[in-house]
C-alpha cells in the first residue's frame, strides 16, 4: 500500500486536474478554430462538419473544466460522491 504522502500527492493532482484540463481544451479550441479558418474551400463538407462538431465538443468541455476549476471544494465533493 502507498504512504499517506503518496495519497496526498494523488489528491493534489486531482484538485489540479480541472485547471489543467481546461487549459488543454482552451488550446484545442484555438487550434480547431484556426483549422476551420484556413482554406475552407479545401475542406470537404464532411471535414467541415467534423470540425464544427469537434469545436462544439471541445468548447463545452473547456467550459465544464473551467467551472470545476473555479470551485475546487465543490468539485472535490462531487468527485467523492461518485460511485
Amino acid at each position: 500500500m502507498g504512504s499517506g504522502h503518496e495519497a496526498d500527492e494523488m489528491w493534489l493532482d486531482q484538485l489540479e486536474l480541472p485547471a489543467r484540463e481546461a487549459e488543454a481544451y482552451e488550446y484545442s479550441v484555438a487550434c480547431l478554430e484556426r483549422q476551420r479558418a484556413l482554406a475552407p474551400e479545401c475542406q470537404s463538407p464532411e471535414d467541415q462538419e467534423y470540425l464544427r462538431r469537434a469545436l462544439e465538443t471541445d468548447m463545452c468541455m473547456s467550459d465544464h473544466y473551467q467551472r470545476r476549476a473555479a470551485d475546487p471544494e465543490a468539485d472535490a465533493a462531487r468527485q467523492r460522491a461518485l460511485p
